[in-house]
Parts: structure tokens; sequence; C-alpha cells
């Protein structure tokens, strides 16, 4: 932060640093070892695996009355 000539504090931009080797290294391994995935297969695979999908439910704990709930619900989230 600098203040200027009015006497306003001003924000500067930091200068960008060079990566290191190393650094360079790690993230190509991992882009290598990680496939790649959708925003909306993640919270798919997420819904399966928690239930998280319930607080979309009807309170009464009946079944939906939309056709296709579920995948309206992870829309939904999505969207």
């Amino acid at each position: 932060m600098v203040i200027d000539e009015h006497g306003q504090p001003r924000l500067k931009k930091l200068p960008k640093a060079e990566q290191r080797a190393s650094v360079r290294e790690l993230e190509a391994a991992i882009h290598s070892r990680l496939p790649e995935r959708q925003i909306i297969d993640i919270l798919v695979n997420i819904a399966h695996d928690t239930n998280w999908i319930r607080h979309f439910a009807p309170l009464s704990g009946c079944d939906p009355k939309r056709e296709r709930a579920l995948e309206r619900y992870i829309l939904t989230a999505f969207a």
C-alpha cells in the first residue's frame, strides 16, 4: 500500500514471482494422474455418497411428485 500525493491510500499490484521448476513438475505430475471430471458428474457422485439431496425433498417425507426428481435436484444445485 502506498499513499499518493493527495493522501489517498492505494494498493499496488505485486510483481509476479517466477515459478520454480519443482512447482511446474509437481503440477504436471498431478495433471497426468488425475482424470478430467465434469462438475455434474462430481455432484452426482457426492449425492450418491452423502445423500445431500434429501434436503430438497418434500418435508412430509413422501416421494416427490416431479418426474426424475433427483436429477432435477442436482441440476438445481448446479445452477
